[in-house]
């Protein structure tokens, strides 16, 4: 039992100084301008010169909302289309959330909601009971910007 345990620790002790080592010497080829860039990717070491990424744009389809109702509340719940195929729409790529928009039938304005789940519930009051909510939703970027929006349906609390 001891055997192995100084045999471990010996073992890591020699990748630790084996690590300090590589690194100062890929540090080394990296500032050597005479070290050519074609070299370093052949070695698959980092490149000199860093890529920045672009940004993500906007989403481009919007989701399909489906609505539970509780009592007093109503869990929305956001996917993609399924295109035919039964696991192709069950990854979102790039999104990170969706966005929903919210009004009860006799008001003008809307409220906004951000969810980075699947899936946001709402709690409501019982004076609210047997109100119509129109809702609608819309996928977002990690930036928040937000794609098309759903079509808009109308749900009764109960």
């Amino acid at each position: 039992m001891m055997r192995n345990h100084m045999t471990a620790m010996i073992k890591k002790a020699a990748f630790v100084e084996l690590k300090h080592f590589l690194s100062t010497y890929i540090n080394y080829l990296e500032a050597n301008t005479s070290v050519p860039d074609e070299a370093l990717a052949a070695m698959q070491l980092r490149p000199r010169k860093r890529t920045s990424r672009l940004p993500l744009p906007p989403p481009g389809e919007s989701p399909v909302i489906s609505v539970a109702h509780h009592h007093g509340e109503l869990t929305v719940s956001a996917k993609r289309m399924d295109y035919g195929h039964p696991t192709h729409g069950l990854q979102v790529k790039h999104y990170h959330g969706f966005k929903i928009r919210w009004r009860f039938e006799d008001e003008t304005f809307w409220r906004n909601e951000i969810s980075t789940r699947r899936r946001h519930t709402f709690h409501f009051d019982r004076q609210d009971r047997i109100r119509r909510i129109i809702l609608s939703a819309a996928w977002v970027n990690p930036r928040l910007q937000e794609g098309p929006w759903s079509d808009e349906i109308s749900e009764v609390i109960t």
